[in-house]
């Protein structure tokens, strides 16, 4: 998890405010696009939203308004990681939230290898 956050360019500052992505202004780092796009298309791809699409377009064949609702609620519930992101950055210390980020999964992995979830 650590190692995800400082290849996505998300680490602590030294003299910062100790949150652990602060936003930075400037230039698009085209990195962490890069990288943010191809995590999310990998982890998507034949999920159950994918197949809910392919069910909606087959059953209403009507690609257009599916694919911009299905823009749209995907864009809502990144916007809305994106803000809870921010605010338990904001409420949380980096070392606490690094350590309760590989506790969960360290235990998601656990449930998944004992057929739990």
């Amino acid at each position: 998890m650590v190692s995800t956050f400082r290849d996505a360019g998300i680490q602590s500052v030294p003299g910062s405010t100790g949150a652990i992505c602060e936003p930075k202004r400037g230039t698009m780092d085209w990195r962490v696009f890069v990288t943010t796009f191809a995590a999310l298309f990998i982890a998507e791809l034949g999920d159950k939203t994918q197949l809910a699409v392919i069910t909606l377009t087959c059953r209403h064949q009507r690609p257009l308004p599916i694919f911009l609702g299905a823009s749209l609620a995907l864009a809502t519930v990144t916007l809305l990681g994106i803000l809870g992101g921010e605010a338990v950055t904001r409420l949380v210390a980096p070392q606490v939230l690094h350590k309760l980020a590989a506790g969960l999964f360290i235990l998601m992995g656990l449930l998944m290898w004992f057929e739990i979830l």
